[in-house]
């Protein structure tokens, strides 16, 4: 992906985190990435149109929960199923995607965005994933966030 996109696709993550979740996030160079969670949960979502692809992201599951309580607006002291800790990242990589759409190709271009999929993942495969794609990286709250787009 050229290197304007890529800072867009960075931008776009964190103003949806900061918008969506009163998260706050900074750039993360691929090479500072490090992370002791023990699992993850991978989101990823396809879209088709003007072009197809898919956008991905990767978040530390001990990150989901605040993510969750954040975006539904909850206290500590209410509870939330686990469910809707998959939940939450599945609106927040719905929204990145449309945004990140229309900073692409601007808000004349039609595309479909398909139903989010996510799957648990362990530290080890959080490890060769890493090493696999080049995935952008930003920090939320002290934790890596892993983002992969391909058109």
């Amino acid at each position: 992906m050229q290197l304007d996109k890529m800072e867009i696709l960075k931008k776009v993550c964190c103003d949806v985190f900061e918008q969506l979740a009163f998260m706050f996030g900074e750039d993360l160079d691929k090479d500072e990435v490090e992370c002791d969670a023990e699992s993850f949960i991978r989101a990823d979502m396809a879209f088709s149109g003007y072009l197809s692809g898919t956008l991905e992201i990767i978040v530390p599951f001990e990150l989901t929960r605040k993510l969750a309580y954040n975006i539904l607006g909850l206290d500590d002291n209410e509870t939330i199923e686990q469910g809707g800790y998959e939940d939450a990242v599945k609106e927040l990589l719905n929204t990145i995607c449309g945004r990140m759409l229309t900073s692409f190709f601007g808000d004349e271009v039609i595309f479909d965005l398909h139903v989010p999929e996510t799957a648990r993942l362990n530290n080890q495969q959080w490890e060769a994933l890493l090493k696999e794609k080049e995935y952008l990286a930003i920090e939320i709250e002290d934790n890596p966030i892993l983002l992969y787009v391909s058109f």
